[in-house]
């Protein structure tokens, strides 16, 4: 071979490895900016992404605030520490606070409105993506900063790459809603960001710690959340898919059911919400059925059946905005043995000479009323304990 032709040839050579190169490394970029936008079915069940594999298809916000309006539930805490396994909840934030709070090892964070899900994971991307930038979780008075009034608009360009356009809208809208009082609406609200009110609040909780109280707690939350002990679902309890993917799922790794947080949520079943519909209560039944429960699993739901509820803490008091926001809930802790002796028939009422089983809203009401046990204790004011040691 001439040395030209061997020039020729290594030309060719040189260019077809740069070639190469360059559609390796435009290939790398493609795939660093488009993977927040592929929600697999594995990147969805290891944490960070809303995971397609468990949530189900759900139009509309649904007629209620993101945030939370249970401004007493930290006084729940000190009866879910034995809580361990998994840990199933509605809400915006709330399973973050069992999970700090107790000895669960997962989480799973399933509501029925998109927005919810999308802000949850919102706020907790800004925890990792702090990390990404300073080599470390965020402290909580840095937390919270994310989310003041100057820095909100910097905060979600920092998320932006993370989401899709039109779930970046839902978070860009529910991160600049505003408190409201009483007599405004939505349109008129004069109140500071919720989000961040709500999360100064939080933070500065003392008697009980919330998951943004400490840096510990935080440090503790995304690591989990990055590790892919959280798990995100959008779905409704009454619906056929999510709740049995999630039994499935934990079926897989093995998990059992330590404690599940309803809030109100039953109260909705089968019910029309602004947006959307929930499932039938009998479908809900057979959904729980399938959890994989053991008799310590900790059921925790909400009533505003009376005005016997816990007494909200000063901070609240002292702010309109959050005193209007917040409402007066009391809390009812169910263990699945307790649940199963309902079912039974173990607790009945005589009316007439006729012989009734009663539910937990049937015991509770009683309890209240005529001062009975029904297997219930009060260990303070607004705060019910079913099936727990006496």
């Amino acid at each position: 071979m001439s040395v030209k032709n061997f020039d020729n040839c290594n030309a060719k050579f040189v260019s077809g490895i740069r070639t190469f190169l360059s559609g390796l490394i435009l290939l790398i970029i493609s795939a660093s900016f488009f993977s927040p936008l592929i929600h697999s079915e594995a990147a969805g069940l290891c944490g960070r992404f809303l995971s397609e594999a468990l949530s189900e298809k759900i139009v509309g916000r649904g007629g209620f605030s993101v945030i939370s309006n249970e401004g007493t539930l930290y006084k729940v805490l000190p009866f879910v520490r034995g809580a361990k396994g998994a840990g199933l909840g509605v809400g915006l934030d709330q399973m973050l606070d069992f999970l700090v709070n107790s000895n669960l090892s997962r989480i799973y964070i399933m509501d029925i409105s998109p927005h919810v899900s999308h802000t949850t994971r919102a706020i907790l991307e800004v925890g990792r993506i702090h990390k990404i930038n300073f080599g470390r979780y965020p402290r909580p008075i840095e937390y919270i900063d994310y989310f003041s009034p100057q820095k909100i608009s910097a905060t979600l360009k920092m998320i932006g790459q993370e989401f899709s356009f039109d779930d970046l809208k839902i978070v860009q809208q529910e991160f600049t809603v505003r408190l409201k009082r009483k007599n405004e609406t939505q349109e008129t609200a004069s109140g500071p960001l919720s989000i961040n009110r709500y999360l100064q609040y939080k933070m500065s909780q003392k008697e009980y710690s919330s998951w943004i109280s400490t840096e510990k707690n935080i440090n503790k939350v995304l690591d989990m959340y990055e590790s892919g002990a959280i798990t995100l679902v959008i779905g409704d309890l009454a619906g056929e898919k999510s709740l049995n993917a999630i039994a499935n799922h934990m079926g897989t790794e093995g998990t059992k059911l330590g404690l599940v947080y309803l809030s109100n949520a039953e109260y909705y079943v089968d019910r029309s919400l602004p947006g959307f519909h929930s499932g039938p209560y009998a479908q809900y039944r057979s959904n729980m059925a399938n959890m994989p429960v053991t008799n310590a699993t900790i059921f925790i739901s909400t009533n505003q059946l009376s005005s016997k509820v816990p007494p909200k803490p000063y901070s609240i008091l002292m702010d309109p905005y959050l005193n209007d926001h917040f409402l007066e809930w009391e809390f009812f802790l169910q263990t699945q043995a307790d649940r199963d002796f309902e079912k039974q028939g173990h607790y009945t009422t005589t009316l007439d000479g006729k012989v009734y089983r009663l539910d937990r809203l049937d015991r509770l009401y009683l309890f209240r009323e005529e001062g009975r046990g029904y297997g219930i204790q009060e260990p303070s004011p607004g705060i019910f304990l079913a099936g727990y040691s006496r």
